[in-house]
């Protein structure tokens, strides 16, 4: 494959990274007017990658180290995909097209483009509105229609541990959820950049097995801000120094019920989450350390939750 960057954004605001809900390409462009066979189909097409900042042409990549690019069209018409690629937006990040072309004889040849995105006027939601300052239940925002939403911490949380009990805290969560909206809901997954305790003398990256991690978060469902009425366990700390990107916790995807055990497993937790949530609760996310010596700072966070816009 042969591929360039043919333009790219500036680096995010926080405004674009949390409110985006839509992103397309267009562009004025063609293949080489032939081909052997037709019927193979085309092999000139545009990518949607998400690279780091703008000093680098190198994409960022998931845990499981896929590239974070997204195919938009091959020379025809484009198309809107939103249900992971706005998932993976952090402030400073910059939006990338770019142009491939693969086999021999094959060439991709570039007018114009342009990349249209739609991004609402507020946050869809401020975690002060009812977790710290306000007894008033925010409802959700009139602009909601379909694909993924973001619900951003608004500021860092550290939790700290002295003995066996367990601390915690509500760090942030979504507004109170209706009836429509449950139905709706399809998939949930956090995002955290955080770190368990750095001690003296220990060095920095340091990592740990899964199970010896006492720094965890999790996703509850709250029925009133002071109540706690079920919980998931997202993804603990591994690292005692923050990432350059943000974590993923575990995604609970009800689409993923056709594909290996781990994600049919995560894809039940969804519908357990939707049978648990009534009109009312919000979904909260939850930072908790136990065992003298085990804390839990969370720099910065957010909520992925994906609405289909259709009710069941």
């Amino acid at each position: 494959i042969v591929s360039e960057h043919w333009f790219k954004s500036a680096p995010l605001s926080r405004n674009f990274a949390n409110r985006v809900v839509q992103i397309q390409l267009c562009t004025d462009s063609h293949d080489q007017g032939w081909a052997t066979d037709k019927a193979q189909g085309s092999w000139t097409w545009f990518d949607i990658v998400v690279l780091p900042n703008a000093n680098t042409d190198v994409p960022k990549r998931t845990k499981d180290g896929r590239e974070m690019a997204w195919r938009s069209h091959a020379n025809q018409l484009g198309q809107d995909t939103r249900s992971e690629l706005l998932t993976c937006l952090e402030v400073g990040n910059v939006i990338a097209v770019r142009a491939s072309a693969r086999f021999q004889g094959w060439t991709n040849y570039t007018e114009k483009g342009y990349v249209i995105a739609r991004v609402l006027s507020e946050d869809l939601f401020t975690p002060q509105n009812w977790t710290l300052t306000s007894d008033k239940v925010p409802k959700l925002s009139q602009e909601i229609q379909d694909g993924a939403y973001t619900f951003a911490a608004s500021t860092g949380c550290l939790v700290q541990a002295t003995d066996a009990t367990l601390q915690s805290k509500i760090w942030f969560t979504t507004p109170a959820l209706t009836s429509e909206s449950i139905n709706q809901l399809e998939a949930v997954q956090l995002f955290t950049r955080s770190r368990f305790q750095r001690r003296d003398g220990e060095p920095v990256g340091a990592s740990i097995a899964p199970g010896d991690s006492f720094s965890w978060f999790d996703i509850i469902i709250l029925e009133k801000p002071t109540d706690t009425l079920l919980v998931w366990l997202s993804h603990t700390n591994l690292v005692n120094d923050f990432g350059a990107d943000a974590a993923p916790g575990k995604l609970f995807d009800e689409n993923l019920i056709n594909e290996d055990e781990e994600q049919r497993h995560a894809a039940g937790i969804l519908g357990q989450i939707k049978s648990a949530l009534q009109p009312g609760n919000a979904v909260a996310v939850r930072v908790c350390a136990q065992f003298e010596g085990w804390e839990n700072y969370a720099e910065s966070g957010h909520l992925v939750i994906r609405i289909s816009n259709k009710s069941e």
